[in-house]
């Protein structure tokens, strides 16, 4: 005798194989009252029912009290937690923004079904949670193969058309567990009114498309897009979707069900908490469930993560910083050893300023020597010149041009005397050009001696990593090209300010004390937060998703979760690896640097 497969009885005339129904695609659409959701709850039983994993994400409030509560309003529905903010009354286990890993370890290590309410989340702390959720889930059914459907409410909140700074992350993260969670049996069910507003990527991945009551041109356009990529030719149906009575709607599967027709959803055994709440609804309370084998099962998985998570190691440490400045510092005896150390130390910098005033006098000097030669010779040209150009009738007297030369006399002496002219407007220009060059730097700010703009700037980026920087890792730190680059480069060594050690440049004592008000980078979450406003928005854009997934990525995965192509991907990060902000391990693997969870 062969044995029968379980199916899934959705309406009178529609059963779902309950084998294969939870790794496929499914898509409910319809507007506010059509049945969409009450359809999606009836899914979820059945899949439920079956023994089947389900989890669903619900940003409206809803399904938690829906699937817990019998249809009467009164009886116990399904046994299944939910996860939210509210503990009590509308949920069993606590759900917080940062806690998207945690949940995907407990919906791998123990397959739990649940409901997790993200509705008293603002929509920042919701984008968060499934940028961290999605990508963990995935990659750790990658080594637990097995079927779990999820189900998500309002979906053009988390996998929208339009893509933002604020959801970037997330929507590369879900869309990507779409595409690829059915090779790992992950199934996907998106939950709509507005199906315009959902990624048409995504959309178009899906196999099941129950489409109920919809009037808007908006949502129909975007439903015949989906119709024309399966190569069907509904026309007719379409327009008949705005006359649809709620219940009632069209089940196109072109591929995996080969059918296409109109169905009413049979009704559901649970609590309809999507419709109009009424008097007596509103009187509807959970029933508690036996929650000690799931807590059991949690304890482990929760510790664990606590360890592993950064953040929660941030916390305890922040705890500890708080509790040691809360207790009063004690007043310690002056150290006269450290006392005569600093005494030393201002005397060794008052001597290096001396000496490096000195230098500055004696290169001044230098120049000063230099234009007085030039001022010499221009003179001794200027009398030569004059000595051999013929008089002209007025005539000129050479009688006070004291230029030691006795030709020039005697030749003085020949000439008709007339009045003369005096040569100093002629050395007016020599004389300004010798005025004092004051000591500043020539950037205006007079810190730092006499470092240009340029130099200061290539010496900050060199200083800011005690370790030194390459060439080409300075072209992108400075901006200046590579001609540029190496003549800055070239006038502070001549200085004394870096030094080269082998390919690497090192910013030098000197080099450190002629920036004067120069400040190093900060480290751990503070230099991320740093570094964020200043990087260029691709660069942040890649970081971002680097710091929330604190892993090593492929760089496929990396394109996938931020939209950039090979080229523009590979660009960024070799940018972001120049500023020390990203690793990159022998695999061509990518991660954010260690030194930003510090």
């Amino acid at each position: 005798m062969v044995k029968e497969k379980p199916e899934l009885r959705l309406a009178k005339d529609l059963s779902l194989p309950a084998d294969t129904a939870p790794a496929q695609r499914f898509a409910f659409i319809g507007r506010v009252g059509s049945g969409k959701t009450y359809a999606a709850g009836k899914f979820v039983e059945l899949l439920y029912d079956s023994g089947r994993q389900v989890v669903v994400v619900d940003p409206v409030g809803n399904w938690g009290r829906g699937l817990r509560i019998a249809a009467d309003g009164k009886d116990r529905g399904l046994d299944i937690p939910i996860f939210g903010r509210s503990i009590g009354a509308n949920a069993d286990f606590p759900l917080e923004p940062t806690g998207g890993k945690l949940i995907a370890d407990v919906i791998v290590d123990h397959r739990a079904s649940m409901v997790l309410d993200v509705s008293e989340m603002t929509y920042g702390e919701q984008c968060r949670f499934m940028a961290d959720f999605a990508p963990h889930l995935l990659q750790r059914k990658k080594g637990a193969k097995s079927p779990l459907m999820l189900v998500v409410e309002e979906a053009q909140e988390f996998i929208p058309e339009r893509t933002f700074r604020n959801t970037a992350v997330m929507v590369g993260a879900m869309t990507r567990l779409v595409k690829l969670g059915r090779n790992y049996g992950i199934g996907f069910a998106l939950i709509t009114q507005r199906p315009q507003a959902v990624s048409k990527e995504v959309l178009n991945l899906t196999e099941v498309l129950f489409v109920f009551q919809t009037s808007g041109p908006q949502e129909r356009k975007a439903i015949a897009g989906w119709v024309t990529t399966k190569g069907l030719d509904l026309h007719a149906q379409l327009e008949e979707l705005p006359g649809l009575d709620p219940g009632d709607g069209f089940l196109w599967s072109p591929q995996w069900l080969k059918t296409f027709r109109k169905v009413r959803v049979l009704p559901k055994r649970t609590f309809d908490a999507s419709a109009t709440p009424t008097e007596i609804e509103l009187h509807a309370d959970l029933k508690p469930i036996d929650l000690k084998q799931i807590t059991a099962a949690m304890a482990d998985t929760i510790e664990r993560a606590k360890l592993d998570d950064p953040r929660e190691l941030k916390r305890q440490l922040a705890d500890l910083k708080r509790e040691l400045a809360a207790k009063p510092k004690p007043v310690a005896a002056p150290d006269e050893s450290a006392i005569a150390r600093a005494v030393a130390d201002g005397v060794a910098r008052q001597h290096s300023e001396w000496v490096h005033h000195t230098n500055d006098a004696l290169m001044l000097v230098g120049d000063l020597q230099k234009e007085m030669q030039k001022a010499v010779g221009a003179l001794g040209l200027l009398e030569s010149t004059l000595c051999h150009t013929p008089i002209p009738k007025a005539g000129i007297s050479f009688g006070r041009l004291r230029t030691g030369s006795r030709a020039a006399a005697t030749r003085g002496n020949d000439i008709k005397r007339s009045p003369s002219v005096s040569v100093a407007p002629a050395l007016a220009g020599v004389n300004h050009r010798l005025k004092p060059v004051p000591q500043q730097s020539r950037n205006g700010n007079g810190a730092g001696g006499t470092l240009a703009k340029g130099e200061r700037i290539v010496l900050t980026a060199i200083a800011q990593y005690p370790d030194g920087v390459e060439r080409d890792d300075l072209t992108i730190l400075t901006g200046y090209k590579r001609s540029t680059r190496d003549s800055y480069i070239q006038r502070l060594q001549a200085a004394g300010n870096v030094a080269l050690d082998g390919s690497v440049i090192v910013a030098t004592d000197e080099g450190v004390a002629a920036l004067g008000d120069f400040e190093p980078l900060p480290s751990g979450d503070a230099l991320y937060q740093w570094w964020l406003p200043r990087l260029p928005d691709g660069e942040r854009k890649v970081l971002e998703f680097l710091h929330r997934i604190s892993d090593w990525a492929p760089r496929d995965d990396i394109s996938e979760g931020t939209d950039y192509k090979r080229s523009t991907r590979d660009s960024y990060i070799q940018r972001l690896r120049a500023r020390r902000l990203v690793e990159i391990n022998s695999a061509g693997g990518v991660r954010a640097s260690e030194g930003l969870f510090d």
